[in-house]
């Protein structure tokens, strides 16, 4: 987690529990499950009023208006997840909130490479230990278990093949 080695607080939000775990694991001071509690709510409470960022890595209708309902006055939202075949890249975005709060929208489709040596630089003082957020290590022969993981959301972590 990032934002945690720089000093900021995290905030998970998720369906599934046992990714908050891992999310609390890995840093975030606080979490959300989106099933069973509004996130939104739960979030501006927490912070008293809303976050500066927010990032959504699955792109769904959903997690786009609920991330962008979480944010303060003149948040930012960093969009990185893409949208499924049902949206077909399209989802509603709630304007009158996006002009009202005046917030800030980015899209990111990665790191650009010049910001590698900060990044291994931040690894190298233990600021971000990526080996934390690996879920688990597979064989090349077992990948299609992960990738049919994915499609379901049932990946806890990044999985790495070890074994080829």
């Amino acid at each position: 987690m990032i934002a945690s080695a720089l000093g900021a607080e995290v905030i998970a939000v998720d369906i599934d529990d046992v990714k908050l775990e891992k999310a609390h694991e890995v840093g975030a001071s606080f979490s959300v499950n989106s099933s069973s509690e509004d996130p939104v709510s739960a979030i501006k409470e927490f912070t008293n009023g809303g976050v500066e960022v927010t990032i959504d890595a699955l792109g769904i209708e959903e997690t786009v208006q609920n991330s962008i309902g979480t944010l303060r006055l003149r948040g930012r939202h960093v969009q990185i997840g893409l949208t499924t075949a049902k949206e077909r890249g399209l989802v509603a975005m709630p304007i009158d909130i996006i002009v009202a709060q005046e917030i800030r929208i980015a899209g990111c489709h990665g790191m650009p490479r010049r910001r590698y040596p900060d990044l291994l630089r931040m690894v190298d003082k233990g600021l971000i230990q990526p080996a934390s957020l690996i879920g688990q290590e597979v064989s090349l022969e077992n990948v299609n278990s992960v990738l049919d993981g994915m499609s379901s959301f049932e990946n806890v972590g990044f999985s790495v093949i070890t074994t080829w």
